[in-house]
């Protein structure tokens, strides 16, 4: 995935983990802030860096004066994970398609609290868990308040208007 970023912009998602494989982050052009294992960290083109399975980190912003264009790249290894990259990506545009119509606040919840644990319940676990609360804990409390929102008629998908 590939994404750019304007002064000041930034990636919404809260410190979160994936239990498998790594996931590598790019800046091709600019500067970039991103946190990784609880330590923010700041970096300018040409860059890369790695997050290990099970490591804490935050996705990047934009930490510099000029557009910030990077990449993010799910290592899946030898054996595709269609459902991981399918999550996020229906993730990615689902809020792109909260933030079209300015449904998204600047710690990137979507849609109000039962709409952002829907999403995130539906398109990113189990590969994506937050940071801090046992996995566990997080399947069952998401999972309830995810059938709460699927009872209020809302769905986990939203697409975003392409131009």
């Amino acid at each position: 995935m590939e994404w750019l970023l304007p002064p000041g912009g930034r990636l919404v998602a809260a410190d979160h983990y994936h239990p498998d494989g790594p996931e590598i982050w790019q800046v091709y052009e600019g500067t970039a802030g991103y946190r990784f294992d609880g330590e923010e960290h700041t970096a300018s083109a040409p860059h890369e860096y790695v997050v290990p399975a099970s490591t804490s980190h935050g996705h990047p912003w934009n930490a510099g004066e000029q557009p910030l264009r990077g990449g993010q790249i799910i290592d899946t290894g030898d054996e595709p994970m269609p459902g991981l990259t399918g999550g996020v990506q229906g993730f990615f545009e689902t809020s792109f398609a909260f933030a079209q119509v300015g449904q998204v606040n600047e710690k990137g919840d979507i849609g109000g609290r039962l709409q952002n644990a829907l999403t995130i319940h539906d398109l990113l676990v189990p590969g994506t868990f937050l940071a801090g609360p046992p996995m566990a804990l997080q399947r069952v409390g998401l999972g309830a308040v995810a059938a709460l929102a699927r009872a209020t008629g809302k769905s986990a998908y939203r697409e975003p208007a392409f131009s």
